[in-house]
């Protein structure tokens, strides 16, 4: 039985006086982003975290990563000072396959 964590996190904007630019960079950095340069003529994928973890984006503030990957994650939304909820999950052989779990 394989098993993963499921990351569950969110910005406290208005209690914590977080500004909207910084909750951008949070997502682009975790979430990654597409990049349009001389203006729409050329488009790239910059990949966030997750991408490169090869985790699961499940709806905006919940993950799935492999049980190794969770610490880089939940480092990257400390220094944003979000509130983060782990969980371990069993997983199905769909998210083993796309987690890359051996």
């Amino acid at each position: 039985m394989k098993t993963a964590t499921l990351i569950i996190f969110h910005l406290h904007r208005k209690d914590k006086k977080i500004e909207m630019s910084n909750a951008c960079k949070l997502y682009r950095e975790l979430y990654g982003y597409n990049n349009y340069s001389f203006y729409g003529k050329y488009r790239s994928r910059i990949d966030g975290l997750i991408d490169k973890i090869n985790g699961i984006r499940i709806v905006r503030s919940v993950v799935i990563v492999r049980n190794e990957d969770a610490k880089s994650v939940m480092d990257l939304l400390l220094k944003y000072q979000a509130e983060i909820i782990t969980k371990k999950v069993i997983l199905d052989q769909n998210d083993i396959r796309q987690l890359r779990i051996d």
